[in-house]
């Protein structure tokens, strides 16, 4: 028998550890149905999420089928790798931007 309360738990676990890290970052990785399971902000909360095989419908993790939870627990591994990375890329590129904002008020204030 599927203990349905213990694996949303897990699910809801994942989702406060996930927005405690605070990556303020979306990512999405294949799951082996052509699908993919993603995290990202929705209607203002961050949340695990499920992008059909056609990538016109999502849907939170915790509303989709017994099997999509069961097949998305394998691919948490690479959701946080590209989580981590794409948190990184934005990162280097918010620190670019910044230095431009700085530079370009340093031209203006010199000339």
């Amino acid at each position: 028998m599927i203990d349905y309360d213990s694996l949303n738990e897990q699910i809801d676990r994942v989702e406060e550890s996930l927005a405690q890290k605070r990556y303020g970052v979306n990512a999405e990785v294949p799951m082996s149905d052509g699908r993919k399971l993603g995290y990202g902000k929705r209607s203002g909360k961050w949340e695990l999420y499920v992008v059909s095989r056609n990538d016109e419908e999502e849907s939170t993790l915790r509303n989709s089928s017994t099997e999509l939870r069961i097949e998305a627990a394998r691919h948490l591994p690479a959701l946080l790798a590209a989580l981590k990375a794409e948190n990184v890329r934005v990162a280097e590129e918010a620190n670019e931007a910044i230095n431009a904002y700085a530079t370009f008020c340093d031209d203006l204030e010199t000339s």
